[in-house]
């Protein structure tokens, strides 16, 4: 069980030396964002300062093309599938944490209830908008406008780099330039 919890609780674990005081946390690509819910308290727990707020863009189910389109928007696109799910079709399967994660996404928002390409989620520092869906509603495409620069020191921003089995870390996401790109690796290594 201590495995399984270690694993677990690596998919929140914030490097301590990352300060995150008074910040927004932003992750692009979590690996569980299930047990993001927990993080204040795991934290507080740990002894380790809290954020003001933590915005998760993408579950890290998939790899991802993140292109800033404008000073303060990111539009974040799934490069296999769609941006909520694991691919499970895979001949070359492998046990992996990223399916068991993947099973949390219903208790944020079930399958009956499809995403509309156009729909917007509006928050106190952040929007949402989805910009394309698959034949099942599920988003391809989801632009994210911000109400600072994305370089503003106000934000923190991490990305999961999975290595085998699911096991990764967080490092530091670079912001790309207006225009240019960066991509990140799903669980099984592809971008």
């Amino acid at each position: 069980m201590s495995f399984v919890f270690d694993t677990f609780y690596s998919t929140v674990k914030v490097d301590p030396s990352v300060d995150l005081t008074d910040k927004t946390l932003v992750v692009v690509n979590a690996p569980n964002p299930f047990l993001f819910m927990g993080l204040p308290a795991l934290r507080a727990y740990w002894k380790e300062p809290l954020p003001e707020r933590t915005r998760l863009l993408a579950p890290g189910f998939g790899p991802l093309k993140i292109t800033r389109t404008a000073d303060k928007t990111l539009l974040v696109e799934a490069q296999t599938g769609n941006i909520l799910s694991t691919d499970t079709s895979r001949k070359d399967f492998a046990p992996n944490f990223a399916y068991f994660y993947n099973h949390f996404n219903s208790l944020f928002r079930p399958k009956d209830l499809p995403f509309k390409a156009g729909e917007k989620t509006e928050l106190s520092d952040m929007s949402a908008e989805v910009m394309s869906v698959d034949a099942d509603g599920q988003p391809i495409k989801v632009r994210f406008d911000f109400d600072v620069p994305l370089n503003n020191p106000s934000l923190r921003w991490l990305q999961w780099n999975w290595k085998g089995s699911g096991f990764g870390s967080y490092s530091i996401f670079k912001i790309p330039p207006v225009g240019e790109t960066s991509l990140t690796a799903g669980p099984f290594g592809e971008t």
